[in-house]
């Protein structure tokens, strides 16, 4: 007899509070200077306070610094982050940006967010305070992993008889346009991809849905999720 889930009142499979994550990095100096001065949050003034590791408070939530030398820890996906002010974010960013010039730091402008590289390469996606996150100003809501899919994917289509065929776009928009378009041209029966540019994919997500085909978005979805490709 299979069991019914009321996931809404379910203390498993529901995250509730992300309390912390632990990213080792190799010098605090960057540190200090992305995630204090740069996002605006506080380093913990009474814990980890000297030189081997450093918490640093973003709400209820924090981030784990430990030292190591000399091979940071690059976390395979994205975290996301709350900020009460995208623009004053943006602006304190920009202060940042010649004193990490020759770290892996980056940012750029989205319109509902703002993506961020530590300067180690971690991935940071910082939000305004929005409903989707509940009752947040600031805090630390999601953490996305970039898990790879190929091998999965290969043993599911064999376990129901199916072909899949793999096709790589190497982040290139075109080149996976290019690939999208064939598929839909071959009239194939289903689509899976990743969406890491909220805007480059809506017409051809809507091509493939207008002529019946289903488009699964993985790993890395739409930031507006299915209004921002079809609805």
């Amino acid at each position: 007899m299979s069991r019914s889930y009321n996931r809404s009142s379910e203390s498993l499979g529901n995250i509730l509070h992300m309390e912390h994550v632990n990213l080792m990095i190799p010098d605090q100096a960057p540190a200090i200077l992305f995630y204090v001065t740069g996002l605006g949050f506080t380093r913990d003034p009474f814990l980890m306070t000297g030189l081997d590791n450093m918490w640093i408070n973003i709400g209820r939530s924090q981030i784990h610094l430990p030292r190591r030398d000399p091979s940071p820890q690059i976390l395979r996906g994205r975290i996301g982050l709350v900020s009460p002010n995208l623009k004053a974010t943006f602006q304190s960013l920009k202060m940042i940006k010649e004193p990490l010039s020759k770290t892996k730091f980056s940012f750029s402008r989205k319109k509902e967010f703002i993506d961020v590289s530590c300067p180690w390469g971690n991935q940071i996606r910082i939000h305004a305070p929005d409903e989707a996150f509940g009752n947040v100003e600031i805090g630390l809501p999601y953490v996305e992993f970039f898990v790879p899919s190929i091998n999965g994917a290969h043993d599911a289509a064999e376990d129901h008889g199916i072909s899949m065929y793999m096709e790589f776009g190497d982040s290139d928009t075109a080149k996976t346009n290019d690939i999208l378009e064939t598929a839909i041209a071959n009239e194939v029966d289903g689509i899976a991809m990743t969406v890491w540019d909220d805007d480059a994919f809506d017409e051809i997500v809507c091509k493939a849905m207008d002529a019946g085909i289903p488009v699964v978005l993985h790993n890395i979805d739409d930031s507006q999720r299915g209004k921002g490709n079809w609805e």
